[in-house]
């Protein structure tokens, strides 16, 4: 694969760093969606102008750019990219207890307090759940557990 065709770095786009031709999306950026656990599914549906191969030039320009850095070099980019992952969750942590605590000071869920026990509460996330639901559900969860986590052969 010849990243070049694909790849492309010009002083005037994103002050210099690497982008895909025909776009303003850095190699920088690709990575990152990746790294935070996009599918290749979801990158080109949210940038159509993006196709397998661009993608691969990325991976490319990676690989050759990676093979001119010393291992230490290599263990402090895959650090910086951990690091980064580890934000991009801990951030979506933090959105969804803000949108959870949102919910709960709209009045659009129902706290569960100490005095409520976690039968009651199962009960009450069962009413809502339409009987021919629960008659596909296994009623032997417990006596195969081993089958249900682990696929192993129902005893």
């Amino acid at each position: 694969m010849n990243w070049e065709t694909y790849i492309h770095s010009d002083p005037d786009i994103l002050v210099g760093k690497p982008v895909i031709k025909g776009t303003r999306l850095s190699v920088e950026f690709i990575l990152g969606l990746l790294s935070a656990g996009w599918t290749e599914q979801q990158i080109f549906e949210n940038y159509p102008t993006l196709n397998q191969n661009s993608l691969r030039a990325v991976f490319a320009f990676t690989c050759e750019c990676m093979r001119d850095m010393t291992l230490e070099d290599q263990e402090d980019l895959i650090r910086i990219l951990q690091n980064r992952l580890r934000d991009r969750r801990r951030d979506e942590l933090i959105q969804d207890v803000q949108e959870a605590q949102q919910e709960f000071a709209l009045g659009e869920c129902k706290p569960v307090t100490p005095s409520q026990l976690i039968w009651q509460v199962v009960q009450e996330l069962m009413a809502d759940v339409p009987p021919e639901i629960l008659e596909q559900l296994p009623t032997d969860g417990a006596a195969q557990h081993d089958h249900y986590i682990y696929g192993t052969p129902k005893r």
